[in-house]
C-alpha cells in the first residue's frame, strides 16, 4: 500500500471528510565549485506528504471552515500518524475561516513527461563548463553552485482530484569576481531555467561576466537629475507583476482592488497575462488545472485571477496560482531607446514598486549611462517616479525574452525619470 493511501485510511478512520495529500518525490543533483575547481558534488532524495485537514463548524448560523496541515516525512506507524490527524483536527476546530469548496477532479490523470537526453550531473558539469568559459583575467567566477531538481508531485483530495506532474529546475548561484587596480570586486548572480538551454547560459555567463567587470570599473553618478532609463527583464517582470497584484481574487474580496473589469488601467496599449511556467506543469497545489490567463488587453482590466479558495468568495472560476507572467513587446528596437542620453539599469536591490502610494523607484548598483557621447559604468544612485505616468508612457521593445516566471519584452523605456 502506497503512503497515500495508508494516510487517506487513517484519515477515513478518523471520521475525515474533506482533505488534501500533495506527494512530494524530490531528487536534487548538486556541484558546488571554488575557485573554479569542483569542491562537493552531492544527490539528495526526499520524499514527503503534506496533509491539509479542513473542518467545518457552526457559528451564528453560519457554516466556517478551518484547516490544519502536517508534513509525513517518513514511514510513520499507525499510531503515530492517527495522533498527527487528532492534532490537526484540534487545531483546525479553532480557525473560523468563511466556507468554500475544495477542487472537484474530472478524472485521474498524469502528465506525460519526456525526460532529458542527459543524467543530471552531465548536464551540470557542460553548465559549469559554459560559465567558467567566460572567465578572463580580470573578471571570473569564484564560487559557483549548482542544482538540477527533478520533482514529482502528486495531489489527491476528497474530491476526486488525483493528478500527477513531473518538473524539473535548474539553478545556478554564481559569484563573478573582478580584480582590478589594487581592487577587488564581486557581484551575486542567480539564474534559474526551466528548460536546458546552454545557449541562454552562455549569454547569462557572459552578461555576468561584463556586469562585474563594469561594477568594477563604476563610477559614481553626479550631475544627472533626470534621465530616462531603460529597465531590463528581470526588472520589467517585477514591475508588471505589481502592476496587477491588487487584480487578486483576494484583493477584489477584501475590496482592496484598484480598479474593476472594463475599466482602464493604463492608455498604454499593453497586455499582461498569467500562464503556467511550462507545458508540464499543468495544475497548482489545489489541483486546479492551469491555463492561460489575459488580465490586461489594451491596457483595459480584462480578467480577475486567483487561487480557488478566494475565487469560491467571490463566485469567480479559479485561475489557479499561476506563476508566469507574460507581457507584449513593442514595435521598435532598444537600439532606438538609445538614440538620447539613458540610464540602463543591470543591477538593483531591488525595483519598489507601490501601486497604492503610485510609486515606482529604486536604489541602482550598476548602470551604463549614455551621456550623448560615451558610455559610462555608474552606481550609486537611485530613481523615483509617478508610477501611472511611467507606466501611461512607457515605451516596449519589440525585442523579447522567455526566462524563467516571466515572457514578454526585454526592455523597456521610461523617460524623464527623476534622478537621486
Amino acid at each position: 500500500m502506497s503512503r497515500i493511501n495508508k494516510i487517506i485510511k487513517s484519515l477515513k478512520a478518523k471520521n475525515v471528510s474533506e482533505y488534501r495529500i500533495i506527494e512530494t518525490i524530490e531528487d536534487d543533483y548538486q556541484q558546488f565549485y571554488d575557485l573554479q575547481k569542483l569542491e562537493t558534488v552531492r544527490r539528495v532524495s526526499t520524499t514527503e506528504e503534506q496533509v491539509t485537514i479542513y473542518v467545518k463548524t457552526a457559528e451564528d448560523g453560519k457554516t466556517l471552515m478551518g484547516e490544519a496541515s502536517f508534513i509525513v516525512s517518513h514511514e510513520e506507524s499507525k499510531a503515530n500518524l492517527e495522533k498527527l490527524i487528532d492534532q490537526a483536527i484540534y487545531e483546525a476546530s479553532f480557525i473560523k475561516n468563511q466556507e468554500y469548496s475544495l477542487v472537484n477532479g474530472d478524472k485521474k490523470k498524469s502528465m506525460a513527461y519526456k525526460p532529458l537526453a542527459e543524467d543530471p550531473f552531465t548536464i551540470l558539469t557542460k553548465l559549469a563548463k559554459i560559465f567558467f568559459k567566460e572567465s578572463n583575467e580580470v573578471a571570473r567566477f569564484n564560487a559557483l553552485e549548482l542544482f538540477f531538481n527533478d520533482v514529482t508531485t502528486h495531489i489527491v483530495n476528497s474530491n476526486g482530484v488525483d493528478y500527477k506532474k513531473r518538473t524539473y529546475e535548474i539553478n545556478i548561484e554564481a559569484i563573478p569576481s573582478f580584480y582590478g587596480e589594487g581592487i577587488k570586486t564581486e557581484l551575486y548572480r542567480m539564474f534559474e531555467y526551466n528548460e536546458l538551454n546552454y545557449d541562454k547560459a552562455a549569454s547569462d555567463a557572459k552578461e555576468a561576466i561584463l556586469d562585474v567587470y563594469n561594477r568594477g570599473k563604476a563610477v559614481k553618478l553626479e550631475g544627472v537629475n533626470k534621465a530616462n532609463i531603460i529597465l531590463r527583464d528581470k526588472d520589467l517582470f517585477q514591475l508588471a507583476f505589481e502592476v496587477i497584484d491588487s487584480l487578486h481574487y483576494a484583493s477584489v474580496y477584501n475590496h482592496s482592488n484598484l480598479k474593476k473589469v472594463g475599466e482602464a488601467l493604463t492608455s498604454n496599449k499593453i497586455n499582461i497575462g498569467l500562464d503556467a511556467n511550462t507545458k508540464y506543469d499543468y495544475f497548482d497545489n489545489d489541483g486546479v488545472r492551469l491555463s492561460k490567463c489575459s488580465v490586461i488587453e489594451d491596457g483595459i482590466v480584462k480578467s480577475y485571477y486567483g487561487n480557488n479558495r478566494y475565487a469560491c468568495y467571490i463566485g469567480e472560476k479559479p485561475t489557479g496560482n499561476l506563476n508566469k507572467l507574460t507581457l507584449s513587446k513593442g514595435k521598435k528596437s532598444v537600439e532606438a531607446f538609445k538614440t538620447k542620453p539613458y540610464l540602463e539599469i543591470y543591477d538593483m536591490s531591488g525595483i519598489q514598486v507601490d501601486a497604492y502610494q503610485n510609486y515606482l523607484g529604486g536604489e541602482v548598483r550598476l548602470a551604463l549611462y549614455f551621456d550623448g557621447k560615451d558610455i559610462i559604468p555608474v552606481s550609486g544612485f537611485s530613481f523615483s517616479a509617478n508610477l501611472q505616468e511611467a507606466i501611461d508612457n512607457m515605451s516596449l521593445s519589440k525585442e523579447v525574452s522567455n526566462i524563467n516566471n516571466y515572457s514578454g519584452a526585454k526592455f523597456a523605456l521610461i523617460k524623464d525619470v527623476a534622478i537621486n
